[in-house]
């Protein structure tokens, strides 16, 4: 049972399904605690016109834990398998190789995201100087939607996919 895209190749798929679906779920849940912290700003006054870029909003940072848990738990779920499939793809002179591709792959990710920020602070009032006057929330779901179009890309692919290697993830595990 379950679906036939992310079960094709067995529970290596499964995972990183799972960690793409934790990784949208932990960006929503970003999006909540950000969108409570700024109701609580409201409640207390703390938006009344003027500079209040001293203002301490009275929430708990302990309400961001949560969503990193789940953050750091779908990484943890999609990272090491991409790592096992280029380890199992790649030519034997190559293996070496594949760790340090999923790591260029990482390093080119953080360079794109400030690419994305760039975009963000030109296109949208969403990050501001102070963070209180910004909309950090709307951010959180429009990286969430992204990370839902990478999910789809990810499940369109690994329906496509043909496995190169005589061994599959599975009999390594």
């Amino acid at each position: 049972m379950g679906w036939p895209h992310c079960s094709k190749h067995g529970p290596e798929a499964w995972s990183s399904c799972l960690g793409h679906v934790l990784a949208i779920v932990g960006l929503a849940a970003m999006a909540c605690v950000e969108a409570r912290r700024l109701q609580v700003m409201h409640q207390h006054g703390l938006a009344i016109a003027g500079d209040h870029l001293d203002a301490v909003v009275p929430i708990s940072a302990l309400w961001l834990v949560l969503p990193l848990v789940i953050l750091g738990v779908g990484s943890a779920f999609y990272l090491p398998n991409q790592v096992n499939l280029y380890y199992l793809e790649f030519p034997a002179s190559l293996k070496n190789v594949g760790t340090s591709v999923c790591l260029l792959a990482v390093g080119i990710g953080y360079y794109l995201s400030t690419t994305v920020v760039h975009a963000v602070q030109k296109a949208t009032p969403w990050l501001t100087d102070d963070i209180n006057r910004g909309r950090v929330d709307n951010v959180y779901w429009m990286l969430a939607g992204l990370e839902g179009v990478n999910f789809l890309y990810y499940v369109l692919c690994a329906k496509l996919y043909e496995f190169q290697a005589s061994v599959s993830l599975c009999d390594i595990c």
